[in-house]
């Protein structure tokens, strides 16, 4: 499909998400799988720490793993009904590209990337994290694991991807991902702008 093509699409969707969750914010019609097993996957989920959440996250397959951050997003557009019309506009672009089941199509990884640019410049870290880095009911984030260096080799999953890296926006203010060779175990996803990068690091 010819970029110009692409984006309007997206676009025309995006619109569309919002005329729909002005009546309706969860609908059944949008996700792979029923809506119960959705609605029942993401209750199980928030009730995990971090880690946990994740190491469930990578079992599940594409489509529900897409329809879960459907619901997420949909929901958190809801708990947060005072977001400025700059960031409802993201969400609602966000919207609709999981509505395509793609995140993970390359001929989205363009405008996924522009989404996430243009995330960083209009949400405040707290936002960011909880919309688009975190699945589930939000949770306080544990300290930073390696304090006082006193970690088990390979005692954890890595917490962060060194090809998608936010750890800069965390409370705890690390600097970056560092890669965790000897430190944690890779993971094949988990880490990342929808959890869709695989997990080699530790925010440091």
């Amino acid at each position: 499909m010819p970029k110009f093509c692409l984006i309007g699409f997206l676009s025309v969707l995006s619109f569309c998400y919002y005329l729909d969750a002005q009546a309706q914010p969860v609908s059944s019609s949008i996700f792979r799988n029923t809506k119960e097993d959705v609605v029942s996957q993401y209750a199980s989920i928030s009730h995990l720490d971090v880690e946990q959440r994740k190491s469930i996250y990578i079992s599940l397959t594409p489509e529900m793993q897409n329809d879960l951050w459907l619901l997420h997003t949909q929901l958190w557009l809801e708990d947060h009904p005072d977001i400025s019309d700059e960031q409802r506009d993201v969400v609602f672009q966000a919207l609709g590209i999981l509505a395509t089941g793609g995140k993970k199509s390359p001929q989205l990884q363009g405008a996924i990337g522009r989404l996430q640019q243009r995330a960083r410049d209009v949400f405040p870290p707290e936002l960011l994290r909880s919309a688009f880095l975190e699945l589930g009911a939000t949770v306080s984030r544990e300290p930073n694991r390696l304090g006082g260096l006193r970690v088990t080799p390979l005692a954890y999953d890595c917490e962060c991807s060194t090809a998608d890296d936010w750890c800069a926006i965390l409370p705890t203010n690390p600097l970056k991902c560092f890669r965790g060779r000897g430190i944690c175990a890779f993971t094949q996803d988990g880490c990342g702008w929808w959890l869709d990068k695989g997990c080699n690091g530790v925010c440091l």
